[in-house]
């Protein structure tokens, strides 16, 4: 009977353990070249934006809008296993602001790939933006229409303007012209085309080898920006506790909160300091950061909501999933997002409470 002793178990064991460090190698190589690439996006995004901006607030939304349309498509790729960009959601989350009586959507159940996925994100939103600043979206009555056709792999997206202005041809281009009609061609090997007919902006997008499939059960819903103009309570003053563990974030949200007229108990960065600011100042609602490094928010929304203060989460990862047990129903903002967005959303949950 043959004996196999402690060393030859050791010696089956590593090849299997070779392969596996190995494969996170890969892994990480691969997350590193993702993150530089997106890092560089963003970069480029800033400056060529810097360049058409003519002030600082214009640069600050413009960069905040387009930034924000991209982190959708990241949260599509990371939610629930996804492995694709549910189209629908990306065209509900621009139109959200807006709401379904000024922006019409139809089309398939479609799925996109991520490269193709980010292009139309930008697409959408540099049509938006101008829909909103010079289009239909910017005078009462005024609507926009979106619809797509999915056949053989060709995708075709259309986008109709209609009760706005009258529409000229602008007299300068900037960098979201430069978006539309140069990096959404070269990111899906597809063809822009713009018309300014008097009655509204019409524009089609047509990628012959999409890389799109049919989606029967899109998973994951857009994360929503905050309430629609319609559906925002009246703000008033809040003293706010917000917990924070990232001190940049922490910073922004804090401007943000102020900028709404808010007054800011914090930022704090860990349960402990949360708790004991809850102890010893009134406070009107919270916002908290759903992870705080290895440790999460759970303790300190427990002792809000058994105090009666309403509170929302903010989180980095997409989805409903990831919240903890018990606070399934909670408003969450997924960063980024801008302050519009954080400051309707609270009006929305104090009003609630």
């Amino acid at each position: 009977m043959p004996v196999q002793t402690e060393g030859a178990e050791h010696d089956d064991a590593l090849p299997g353990a070779v392969a596996e460090v190995a494969h996170l190698r890969t892994l990480m190589a691969e997350m590193d070249h993702r993150m530089k690439n997106l890092l560089a996006r963003v970069q480029a995004i800033v400056s060529h934006s810097a360049r058409g901006a003519e002030n600082v607030q214009e640069l600050a939304a413009t960069v905040n809008g387009r930034i924000a349309a991209l982190a959708r498509v990241q949260g599509a790729l990371t939610a629930d296993g996804a492995q694709g960009v549910a189209l629908r959601a990306l065209a509900e989350a621009e139109a959200q602001p807006f709401g379904r009586e000024r922006v019409c959507i139809s089309g398939p159940a479609v799925s996109l790939p991520a490269r193709a996925g980010q292009a139309v994100a930008l697409l959408l939103h540099e049509l938006m933006t101008n829909a909103a600043k010079y289009g239909a979206l910017s005078v009462p009555g005024g609507q926009v229409d979106i619809g797509w056709t999915l056949a053989d792999g060709r995708l075709t997206l259309d986008w109709r303007e209609t009760g706005g202005p009258a529409v000229t041809p602008p007299a300068r281009t900037g960098f979201g012209s430069d978006l539309v009609r140069r990096v959404v061609p070269s990111e899906t090997g597809g063809h822009v085309s713009l018309e300014y007919r008097p009655e509204g902006l019409t524009a089609r997008l047509d990628i012959p080898d999409s890389g799109a499939v049919a989606d029967a059960g899109e998973r994951w819903q857009a994360p929503a920006a905050g309430p629609g103009p319609e559906g925002v309570p009246e703000a008033r003053p809040l003293r706010v506790l917000l917990l924070e563990d990232e001190v940049l974030i922490a910073m922004d949200l804090q401007a943000m909160l102020e900028e709404g007229g808010h007054t800011v108990i914090g930022p704090v960065e860990t349960v402990r300091d949360a708790l004991a600011r809850l102890d010893a100042d009134r406070v009107d609602a919270a916002v908290l950061d759903l992870h705080l490094g290895d440790a999460s928010s759970v303790e300190v929304a427990q002792a809000l909501a058994a105090r009666g203060i309403p509170f929302l989460f903010a989180t980095g990862a997409a989805g409903r999933a990831n919240l903890p047990a018990g606070f399934a129903d909670r408003p969450v903002l997924v960063k980024p997002f801008d302050g519009p967005a954080l400051r309707d959303a609270l009006a929305k949950v104090a009003a609630a409470s």
